[in-house]
């Protein structure tokens, strides 16, 4: 008899080296990548076809939720409907942390669910800048901590880290992660964003004159 997923045996779950998946049976599976960003799966076979969906990333997507939905979709493989495809399904909500869940969201889980939700919303070219920044700079020093725990010591330290060697960049990691926590904030997963007001901090991150945009008026100037 195959394993039965429980909040405990999710949260056992230690990332390894590279990508693995752990399978409860029927297709349901939890996947674990480096990062420590768990993601609830449904892996199945369509037309002689393996396909993967993606049910929700854990903990803001709750083991009960997953669960329905593997079980709605596998009902419509059963019917040989793609449940990828189907376009009478419920639109995906924006992620809520379960009661009591938040205080177990670290940064490296936050990040991959604020890129999922950059990629859907920003242009290809700042999602990838966003994505860089945090994986570069960001998630290597603060991956493991819990996104609570994260104060604005924290912020200006790893920005003014970044400025010494790098002051444009340390204006991309800014944006990158005061927007990721705003991401944060407008979820209710914090009380209040350690990135505020960090320019004022961290002078040399300010874009000098050169870099500033110009308005309507001083292009048609210059034209």
């Amino acid at each position: 008899m195959g394993i039965s997923f429980t909040d405990k045996l999710i949260s056992s779950l230690k990332p390894k080296n590279s990508k693995y998946y752990k399978r409860e049976g029927r297709g349901f599976a939890v996947q674990v990548l480096p990062s420590g960003c768990k993601t609830f799966m449904y892996i199945y076979t369509l037309a002689g076809k393996r396909k993967h969906l993606n049910l929700g990333i854990y903990p803001a997507t709750s083991l009960a939720i997953a669960r329905k939905k593997f079980m709605d979709a596998a009902i419509l493989v059963a019917e040989g409907k793609d449940p990828q495809v189907q376009v009478n399904l419920p639109e995906p909500v924006m992620p809520v942390i379960a009661e009591n869940q938040e205080k177990e969201l670290t940064v490296s889980i936050l990040a991959e669910m604020y890129l999922e939700w950059s990629k859907q919303n920003h242009s290809p070219s700042w999602y990838n800048t966003n994505r860089m920044s945090l994986f570069n700079d960001v998630i290597p020093v603060w991956g493991d901590r819990l996104i609570t725990t994260i104060r604005r010591r924290d912020a200006i330290a790893l920005i003014e880290k970044v400025a010494i060697r790098a002051p444009g960049q340390a204006r991309n990691v800014l944006k990158a992660a005061r927007s990721m926590f705003d991401y944060a904030l407008q979820r209710e997963y914090i009380d209040a964003s350690p990135f505020i007001k960090i320019s004022k901090a961290v002078p040399s991150v300010r874009p000098k004159d050169r870099e500033r945009i110009l308005s309507d008026d001083e292009v048609n100037k210059h034209g």
